[in-house]
């Protein structure tokens, strides 16, 4: 015996066929928040390229004459098999199978049911969309229950659930079958641009990095390096907004040079994202001493961390951080230099 939402099930091995997987969800998926459901449905689907586009199985015709109603029982599961702390939704689910419901939810989160139609029948597949919805941290989902059950990856578990009578429901328990194992992804995570790629030996130059992809602040982490002096540092005071990293360069600790060649390391989840070289220039030392001198304000970051803080764009007007082209880039940085030095002449 089996109960589903308060219903009993009785097991009818008699009548077991296997379910046939015609098409797996997508290996990797990005899942969605309840939020991000509430705007718009976004349903598991296959991979690139396959018609139709979302989970299909195939089913038996011969079903039809063995019971009055059949439904696909497809429930969100762990790769142990146990059921997903996560949501299994449709937009157009109701909340009880009577009223000839086509796809309706019982009382578990994690499972939902889809009735065969004659249409089913006559093509001999159905398609089952079911959207993923991403449950938030609580007292149930810890960081240690996700991590210790592996929740970042799922299966759906498919089986046949078929109705003789009135009420009594029975499960067709050999029809049952998994899927492949999905795996949360939220696309490549690269490094669009950074820059400046230079600053005065005293440091504190605002260094802006802009990311592609979905990535959290903990998953990130920033070095310099410079091989010659093996001087290493790690940013360990870095923000970020939105897309948007920036942080202030440290200062080199050999200032008794004209320029200096360090290495920007970016780190993903501890493996290397990125890396630029970053000039270290002792003549915009000096420029900058002397804007100071003169009662002008510098064109780059002051000397004092409190007044660089303050004098930082907003993130909204950096509209120079989504240009890529490295000549550009290049341009920039004689622009601001000659600038520094005509205003040195007068």
């Amino acid at each position: 015996m089996l109960n589903i939402g308060g219903i009993t099930l009785e097991y009818d091995v008699a009548e077991t066929k296997p379910i046939q997987i015609k098409d797996q969800p997508r290996a990797k998926y990005r899942p969605r928040t309840q939020n991000e459901s509430k705007n718009s449905a976004h349903y598991i689907r296959c991979e690139e390229g396959i018609t139709p586009e979302y989970p299909t199985i195939t089913i038996h015709r011969d079903w039809n004459f063995q019971a009055d109603a059949n439904f696909i029982e497809v429930a969100l599961v762990s790769i142990d098999q146990q059921p997903h702390l996560y949501t299994l939704h449709n937009k157009d689910c109701s909340a009880t199978f009577e009223d000839n419901a086509l796809i309706f939810k019982l009382y578990e989160s994690n499972v939902i049911y889809f009735r065969l139609t004659e249409e089913d029948y006559r093509n001999g597949y159905k398609t089952l969309m079911v959207e993923l919805i991403k449950g938030k941290q609580s007292d149930v989902i810890t960081k240690e229950v996700i991590r210790s059950r592996q929740l970042d990856q799922s299966m759906l578990r498919i089986a046949r659930i078929f109705r003789v009578g009135k009420d009594e429901l029975q499960r067709d328990e050999g029809s049952v079958v998994h899927s492949n194992v999905m795996t949360e992804a939220y696309g490549d995570v690269e490094i669009e641009h950074m820059g400046p790629r230079y600053g005065p030996m005293s440091g504190l130059e605002m260094v802006y990095i802009v990311l592609k992809g979905q990535v959290l602040k903990n998953e990130i982490k920033i070095e310099i390096n410079e091989p010659y002096f093996n001087w290493n540092y790690s940013v360990e005071n870095f923000t970020k907004n939105g897309k948007v990293i920036y942080f202030e360069m440290p200062s080199f600790p050999h200032p008794g040079y004209e320029t200096v060649k360090a290495n920007i390391i970016i780190l993903y989840k501890g493996e290397e994202l990125f890396q630029s070289p970053y000039l270290y220039k002792g003549s915009l030392d000096q420029a900058l001493a002397e804007l100071s001198l003169n009662g002008l304000p510098p064109t780059t970051t002051s000397s004092s961390s409190s007044s660089s803080v303050a004098a930082m764009p907003k993130v909204d007007n950096l509209k120079w951080l989504f240009d890529t082209n490295a000549h550009s880039n290049s341009r920039t940085q004689k622009k601001t230099i000659n600038k520094s030095r005509k205003r040195l002449k007068k």
